[in-house]
């Protein structure tokens, strides 16, 4: 059960994964905004999801 990926999109993928995580490790490591880093990651995820779902029905079109 594989999603046949393009290397781009793969990279893609890893990039907003890595970039949300780090947001993540922020919202840890502070005190004093972690309301927003939180509100920042859950965002994050949220477009990335959508994206990486639009990257993924447009593959299937083809």
């Amino acid at each position: 059960m594989g999603i046949k990926m393009s290397k781009q999109q793969r990279t893609r993928i890893l990039i907003t994964a890595l970039s949300g995580l780090i947001i993540l490790l922020g919202a840890l490591y502070t005190d004093r905004f972690k309301i927003a880093y939180l509100a920042l990651a859950l965002v994050w995820f949220i477009v990335a999801g959508i994206v990486i779902a639009l990257g993924v029905r447009e593959r299937r079109g083809q």
